[in-house]
């Protein structure tokens, strides 16, 4: 069926699935990026209590935007997600040495993990 010069086109409008998948998607790169302020400028397995406490406080701005749900305790959900991002590298460094650290897309991988699991109680 063609369109008729001058008639009133109308835009399918985004259904709700693609519209949860964009803000899924938004969380998941905040977070992200609030993480790798904290990780990537120190080392991976070298942030220190004050830097996770910045990580706390750009997860409550998260939760003050909307992006992050049930936040009572942002310093506890940033130590809940230091902890799911530097379990496995920490333990592996101190139990077989600095040569133990996973390679990059391993620690890719523990990070993207953290993230999925860190947003099924928040996100």
């Amino acid at each position: 069926m063609a369109l008729q010069p001058g008639a009133a086109q109308v835009q399918p409008s985004a259904a709700p699935d693609q519209a949860e998948t964009g803000r899924s998607e938004r969380r998941r790169q905040a977070i992200i990026k609030a993480a790798t302020e904290v990780f990537v400028q120190h080392g991976y397995l070298r942030a220190t209590t004050d830097e996770v406490a910045i990580l706390g406080e750009a997860m409550q701005r998260l939760a003050d935007r909307g992006l992050l749900q049930g936040l009572a305790d942002p310093d506890l959900a940033a130590y809940q997600f230091a902890g799911l991002v530097m379990y496995q590298p920490m333990n592996q460094v101190m139990f077989g040495g600095t040569d133990a650290l996973p390679p990059a897309d391993q620690l890719n991988r523990i990070a993207d993990a953290a993230v999925d699991t860190f947003l099924a109680t928040y996100g």
